[in-house]
């Protein structure tokens, strides 16, 4: 294996001496995000953003070296403003005008995952990344990992890949990945670990079709000899300045019918400044309500405010993701 891997990256680089042909590039961005929680029944208040899907505070370093086809990238993280640790460090090269692009290293890859709980990424999974675009609408991809580990089941790791802790160090079977446009109707993505004793498989259809109409579904089924899949869906319809959403999940995995419903309502009430609701029921009549703020401070930096009731507490809650 050790072998493939310096062959893979003797390629890289080979590729970036073959093709490329614009001048070298070296870029540094970053992005810190964090908030403030306050629960006001109980008068407890956390750093806690809770746009970024719940996580605690998050700081990033990003460098990227781009010549032609070859690059570099690399990336420290620290997900609590305490010491950083490495999350992405890879080599890229393209060949055969990018027909055939190659990663080697920490990955960093999202384009062959699902919106909602990100199965087929590849972010931080150690191993090499081929894609194959043999036209313009179509991607075929394959990771191999570097040092492939045992666990129970391709379920248990897909569940470790979307929690913080488990995203930097999961994806360590091998897996396959499909990407195709098909112009004026959608997108479709397919993919899963198809080589294990327990094959899982994930799909996602993006709907283009309907002019203001927002609709994206994702099937995921853990073990192909059975039908027992987790769906999530998310549709919107924009009219103007307003924008009307429903998100929703259904999944039996813990051996029960569980579902979520999520209806949300935007208004832009100028370029920069956006209000909301947004209300959440699930199937164990837990529910959330809040009304919500957000203001585009430019073209990457948010800042979001939100108050509401879950049912026990009155919270109120603040966001800022800033990129630089």
């Amino acid at each position: 294996m050790k072998k493939a891997i310096v062959l893979l990256l003797a390629l890289a680089v080979l590729g970036g001496a073959l093709f490329a042909q614009d001048a070298p590039v070296l870029k540094f961005d970053g992005y810190v995000s964090t908030g403030v929680f306050y629960n006001v029944t109980q008068d407890q208040a956390k750093l806690y953003n809770y746009y970024n899907s719940g996580k605690p505070d998050r700081v990033r370093f990003n460098a990227n070296y781009t010549d032609g086809t070859f690059g570099l990238k690399f990336r420290l993280q620290s997900n609590d403003f305490t010491a950083p640790t490495v999350t992405q460090a890879l080599v890229r090269a393209g060949f055969f005008d990018n027909m055939l692009v190659v990663k080697a290293g920490k990955l960093d890859d999202y384009s062959m995952a699902t919106y909602d709980n990100s199965y087929g990424t590849t972010d931080g999974a150690v191993g090499a990344q081929f894609y194959v675009k043999p036209i313009d609408a179509l991607t075929i991809a394959y990771f191999l990992p570097i040092k492939p580990a045992v666990y129970n089941s391709v379920a248990d790791e897909w569940q470790f890949a979307t929690t913080e802790a488990g995203l930097a160090h999961a994806v360590t079977a091998s897996m396959v990945g499909a990407s195709y446009s098909l112009e004026g109707i959608g997108s479709f993505l397919l993919g899963g670990h198809f080589f294990e004793s327990v094959a899982d498989t994930y799909f996602q259809f993006d709907l283009s079709a309907v002019e203001n109409v927002g609709f994206t579904v994702e099937v995921y089924n853990a073990d192909l000899s059975a039908i027992d899949p987790a769906i999530s869906f998310d549709t919107s319809y924009t009219m103007d300045k307003l924008v009307v959403e429903l998100y929703g999940n259904l999944n039996t995995f813990t051996g029960t019918m569980f579902w979520l419903a999520e209806p949300m309502v935007y208004y832009s009430v100028t370029d920069k400044v956006t209000v909301g609701a947004d209300f959440t029921y699930d199937s164990t009549d837990a529910y959330d309500i809040n009304g919500n703020i957000k203001y585009a401070m430019n073209g990457k930096s948010t800042l979001r405010a939100k108050a509401g009731y879950d049912g026990t507490d009155t919270y109120i809650a603040t966001s800022l993701d800033f990129y630089f």
